[in-house]
């Protein structure tokens, strides 16, 4: 592991970008308002941090890449910004909007890191599906800061709503309710302080639609734009008419991300989040399922999947009686299908459809106790094989997302088309 000693004099900033580890051995520094002595914090992939320097500090790193900056790198705006924010009344929402790669994540870690002077709790939601820094990608998370931080993703996840996808798109009613379960849940633990993190779609209809919504659901006390000047105002003009609306520059370090880099940092998250998994068997009668006409039905009597079975002409598994459709579970392999059966819709999947589909697990204390992988699923003894760090007692209801997740290596294969099963 490369490892590099830097002496850097006070009043500079040295920029490290990861995934890098930063072992500051003397003097102090500050990383969005959160001072450093004598302690050692990580860079995630593709994250770039600002250390800004209080006192001349030797500082090691190791891994990642380094480069120094004279003077401060966060702007005055967001100063002040912080400050007029600090004057709201007690009972304080603000939701944080932008484009890709402005820096939200860091202007939320030092408004929180400021906040957390005046008060005890820091609530987040972190309503971006696809790059969540407290939650997994494919979920929007509720966070709670109890202490001043490096990086949002330091922050422990108290709960979240499985989304199912890493993109909002044909799932604007689970994002929106998503945020508006999460808000009010933070209002039942007494929360003085709630920030909303977005995602960076902002732009054509459907951007704008979602924002405006999440936003409206949220009911915020205070709107901050981050972004080039004119570049939000589609939305600010009329947030402004509602909210304190607050208009910031973009943050002079953020690093742009490419959709690889993107996936690649999913990819690194993924990881992270089944360290320590191990395969888990669940019985069909056990899942409550919800967005998904499997185990939404009335199953099928072994006479009447004998019958099935004639009609399409190969061996049916499992089948459902669903208000909308019939789902049938085929031995052959051949793909998805929709046909009609008895004047009634029917969805033909095989059991290869399931595998490696990435799913949430709830339980009745927790709306999102992990994320779970299925390896196997077995059709004729009614039950599946389950990828995942929940412990099997606490899986008590299953949700099935978008995308599959190779469980080795925990990269994204393929997404699945909602409603197709």
């Amino acid at each position: 592991m490369a490892k590099m000693k830097m002496s850097v004099e006070a009043g500079n900033t040295l920029m490290v970008e990861g995934e890098a580890r930063v072992n500051v051995l003397s003097g102090s520094i500050e990383v969005f308002g959160h001072k450093v002595e004598k302690s050692s914090f990580s860079v995630g992939k593709f994250k770039a941090l600002p250390l800004y320097v209080l006192e001349n500090a030797e500082i090691e790193i190791e891994e990642g890449k380094v480069w120094l900056v004279e003077g401060k790198t966060i702007p005055d705006e967001w100063v002040k910004a912080v400050e007029e924010i600090k004057k709201l009344e007690k009972s304080a929402r603000v939701a944080v909007i932008g484009g890709i790669d402005v820096g939200k994540s860091g202007f939320i870690t030092f408004l929180t890191n400021s906040l957390l002077e005046e008060h005890e709790k820091v609530f987040i939601i972190d309503a971006d599906v696809g790059q969540s820094d407290i939650g997994p990608p494919t979920t929007i998370g509720l966070g709670i800061a109890e202490r001043k931080i490096v990086t949002l993703s330091e922050i422990p996840l108290y709960d979240a709503v499985f989304v199912g996808s890493t993109s909002p798109h044909g799932l604007f009613h689970r994002c929106v309710s998503a945020v508006s379960i999460l808000n009010d849940l933070a209002g039942d633990l007494g929360a003085e302080v709630i920030i909303l993190n977005t995602t960076g779609w902002i732009v054509d209809p459907g951007g704008r639609e979602l924002k405006i919504s999440k936003i409206q659901a949220f009911k915020p006390n205070a709107v901050i734009g981050i972004g080039e000047r004119g570049e939000l105002e589609h939305l600010l003009r009329f947030f402004g008419q509602r909210y304190k609306v607050l208009r910031l520059p973009p943050a002079i370090y953020a690093r742009k991300r490419s959709r690889d880099d993107r996936k690649i940092i999913r990819k690194f998250i993924y990881t992270k989040w089944f360290e320590n998994s191990k395969e888990i068997e669940v019985s069909f009668t056990n899942i409550v399922s919800a967005y998904s006409f499997i185990f939404s039905g009335s199953k099928f009597s072994i006479d009447e999947l004998k019958v099935y079975s004639k009609i399409l002409g190969t061996k049916v598994l499992y089948g459902e009686n669903c208000p909308e459709v019939y789902v049938f579970i085929v031995e052959d392999d051949s793909k998805t299908r929709i046909e009609r059966v008895a004047n009634k819709k029917a969805l033909i999947l095989t059991p290869s459809f399931f595998k490696h589909l990435l799913v949430g697990i709830g339980s009745r204390e927790k709306m999102f106790e992990g994320l779970g992988i299925i390896t196997s699923v077995n059709f004729e003894e009614w039950s599946m094989k389950i990828l995942t760090n929940v412990p099997r007692e606490k899986a008590e209801n299953i949700q099935f997302g978008y995308i599959k997740v190779n469980p080795k290596t925990f990269e994204e294969e393929k997404w699945v088309e909602r409603w197709s099963f």
